[in-house]
């Protein structure tokens, strides 16, 4: 698997650092650098990018709107958000946006292999970091966009599935695991965003987490299995 790969971030030292750590990665055949979300969306039609990482915090153009105008021009991009920013507000709008995962800044060579792994064989990748601060808050601290509704209402298969879902497998590595067809695993998939009233998968692992279906050992736990 040999991915052309793009980084936006307004920091060149950051930009240059972060391409050096690309570079080293089996999965990367070419990488490219923009300074801005402007700079990437007007030039971003002529390059076959298939993972981009995007940082939040850039001036005129933040990550946020960046990767809602991308997924709305080019939605076979994948988006992995790469900052500092711990803010979970920020995360899940992020998230609503249809980013496809989420690292900080200063994560290791393996991880971010991890992470493109993940979303380029169409999973969802989260920070163990990020995953453990959603799990800190409690239930009583959920917006009513976070309450995860008709959980009761999944049948046997869809709970099997969940899990696998939240800790980032793809439609295909699902499919392996519960020797079941990828079409089979689509329409259970579709479901349990429906009844769940989740707008994407990332959107879901969201509100499992944060309303603690799963704990972050048992997410830490299927990830080693990715």
């Amino acid at each position: 698997m040999e991915l052309n790969i793009a980084i936006v971030d307004d920091h060149p030292i950051l930009r240059i650092g972060f391409k050096i750590i690309l570079e080293e990665s089996k999965y990367v055949l070419n990488s490219y650098t923009f300074e801005s979300g402007k700079q990437f969306l007007s030039e971003v039609v002529d390059l076959n990018i298939d993972i981009v990482f995007v940082d939040l915090l850039m001036p005129e153009m933040d990550g946020i709107e960046t990767t809602s105008i991308l997924k709305k021009r080019h939605p076979n991009i994948k988006v992995i958000a790469f900052t500092s920013m711990s803010d979970l507000d920020s995360v899940e709008k992020m998230m609503q946006e249809g980013a496809n995962g989420y690292i900080l800044k200063g994560a290791s060579l393996k991880e971010v292999n991890d992470a493109i792994q993940t979303v380029a064989n169409n999973g969802n990748y989260f920070s163990m970091d990020i995953i453990a601060e959603f799990s800190r808050r409690t239930s009583n601290a959920l917006s009513p966009n976070n309450t995860l509704k008709n959980i009761g209402t999944l049948t046997t298969r869809e709970k099997e599935i969940l899990p696998y879902l939240c800790a980032g497998f793809g439609r295909e590595a699902i499919a392996q695991k519960l020797f079941i067809s990828t079409r089979t695993v689509d329409k259970h998939r579709e479901n349990i965003l429906n009844k769940t009233e989740s707008e994407n998968i990332s959107v879901l692992i969201v509100k499992c987490i944060m309303n603690k279906i799963f704990s972050t050992d048992k997410i830490s736990k299927l990830h080693t299995e990715l």
